[in-house]
């Protein structure tokens, strides 16, 4: 008998690799649609408050818009908080169980040896399903960070956007970037493990330890820290704080406090007490806070240099899931 090979369309394999990953997909269309309405109706409501409280015609840094924060902090803190953890946890759980899942099925069901077979090729299916999948998460995933910047909006002038786990890591590009590297993580643990479950879950430890332990680490040193006298900026990211004494000597705050002190306690007892009297001590004396910190200006440029090393990371594990692919034996 005769085996004629027919040409398969592109658009035929993506409706097959849509079949495959129906659930996952669907699944993973749902939660984002959901955090997008809580973010479409907080942003709303909150936009509406900054208006009715006149936050969005002071300024951050002054005490009488600092009043006028402050009911809208106590309004808005646990949702923004509860919003912000899950928007940062929501891509590296997407992410990993699409990257997971997307060749590991293969192997562990033992279809690939079909699959690959058939006239498509196993190059071009792989590329097929790659560019199906990376390319949606890039536009879900751009939009989404669209949306948490806007949602974002009214707390961002009185907050630090920087430091740490926060809501950078969900903000204007990390939420696409985080996805796609997560999807990179778990193709790579797929394609090597070959089974769905421990892929899944070895991409989400691989993706929970770079985010959470090693990005907020790094963050802090992309760019040379900024030294000043210490403000009341409202939305710096404040990394250290010391005292500098008359002769420039520097002071840690323990030695501070532990020199004020003997000083105050050998004076009359008359005047200010306490911590009042620490600081009064140190003003006449020329002592002076100093504080290093990473301006709020610079976050565009901490998104752009965060997004590119784990973006160079992510294609490489891209390079070498298709490498692996392509050695692999049918």
């Amino acid at each position: 008998m005769t085996v004629i090979d027919t040409p398969v369309s592109t658009r035929g394999l993506s409706w097959v690799a849509w079949r495959q990953h129906r659930t996952a997909l669907v699944a993973s269309l749902a939660m984002v649609g959901a955090l997008a309405l809580v973010l479409l109706v907080g942003g709303l409501a909150m936009r509406g408050d900054e208006h009715s409280m006149a936050m969005d015609t002071c300024q951050a840094d002054t005490f009488a818009c600092q009043q006028r924060f402050g009911p809208f902090s106590e309004k808005y803190d646990n949702l923004i908080g509860l919003t912000s953890l899950v928007a940062m946890f929501m891509p590296l759980l997407i992410g990993s169980i699409l990257g997971g899942s997307l060749l590991a099925r293969e192997y562990e069901t033992g279809t690939f040896r079909f699959t690959w077979t058939q006239a498509c090729g196993r190059m071009r299916w792989l590329r097929v399903k790659l560019a199906l999948l990376v390319t949606g998460v890039t536009v879900v995933g751009l939009a989404i960070g669209w949306l948490i910047t806007w949602w974002y909006g009214p707390e961002e002038r009185f907050d630090n956007r920087l430091e740490g786990m926060n809501v950078f890591d969900a903000m204007g590009l990390m939420f696409a970037v985080h996805l796609l590297f997560c999807l990179a993580v778990g193709a790579f643990a797929g394609v090597v493990i070959r089974r769905v479950m421990p892929a899944v879950s070895v991409a989400l430890a691989v993706s929970l330890a770079v985010i959470m332990i090693l990005t907020p680490a790094l963050r802090a040193n992309y760019m040379p820290a900024v030294e000043g006298p210490i403000q009341i900026a409202t939305n710096e990211w404040k990394l250290d704080t010391w005292w500098v004494g008359p002769q420039g000597q520097r002071l840690t705050n323990e030695q501070m406090a532990e020199l004020a002190d003997k000083s105050v306690s050998a004076l009359p007892a008359k005047g200010p007490a306490g911590n009042a009297a620490r600081l009064l001590w140190s003003s006449q004396n020329h002592y002076s806070p100093v504080m290093s910190y990473q301006p709020a200006s610079r976050f565009w440029p901490f998104q752009f240099i965060e997004a590119g090393w784990m973006l160079a990371i992510a294609i490489l594990l891209g390079a070498a899931t298709i490498w692996r692919v392509r050695r692999s034996p049918t």
